[in-house]
């Protein structure tokens, strides 16, 4: 049960003043604590995380598998599906994080957590497929994941040099005839060039 007397010392019965701040009412049955999503001291409040416990979890849940801080927020509390801004998600999520039960709660889910389920082949390279078809990233991030993303499917491998060189023969073969086409047959090996 929330302290009342803690969080309106100089009000205690003054309806009217905790219906204007938005502030966490005393009764459960008085409290809705969907209506105060979008205030930051109410998020830094383990009273009131406590009246939300699945959207705390969940929370949570998120930022330990990676995802930011403010998409975790507003996924979990379902801002948007509430009908609450989301410009102060940063905020909120700050204000969560800085509860030391939440804190502890992170680490040890992150102490506890597989590596393998926190990050994986398929999850890389969906990340990296989100940065290249993403219009928004600068180009030089787009082909940075493009090579990253290449060499993670195996399409080419890195060289001792630190270059690129595709693996799959169908490619290069592909590539090798092309060239041919373009600029004509190598010479062969032994072949006298003047």
């Amino acid at each position: 049960m929330v302290n009342q007397q803690r969080l309106y010392p100089s009000t205690r019965g003054n309806a009217y003043y905790r219906e204007q701040q938005g502030h966490i009412l005393a009764s459960a049955a008085m409290f809705n604590p969907h209506q105060n999503l979008h205030d930051p001291a109410n998020f830094a409040d383990e009273d009131f995380l406590e009246y939300l416990p699945e959207e705390t979890d969940d929370f949570i849940d998120l930022f330990v598998r990676g995802v930011p801080k403010d998409q975790a927020v507003i996924r979990a509390f379902q801002l948007i599906k509430r009908g609450f801004g989301t410009t102060n998600a940063d905020m909120l999520a700050l204000a969560i994080l800085s509860i030391p039960s939440i804190a502890k709660q992170i680490d040890a889910k992150i102490k506890a957590a597989k590596p393998d389920e926190l990050w994986h082949a398929r999850l890389a390279a969906h990340k990296l497929l989100q940065i290249v078809q993403d219009d928004r990233n600068r180009e030089s991030a787009r082909l940075n994941a493009i090579a990253q993303l290449n060499v993670l499917l195996g399409i080419t491998e890195m060289t001792e040099t630190g270059q690129q060189k595709l693996v799959d023969k169908s490619l290069a073969d592909f590539y090798t005839r092309r060239i041919e086409r373009q600029f004509g047959a190598a010479p062969s090996e032994g072949a006298i060039t003047h």
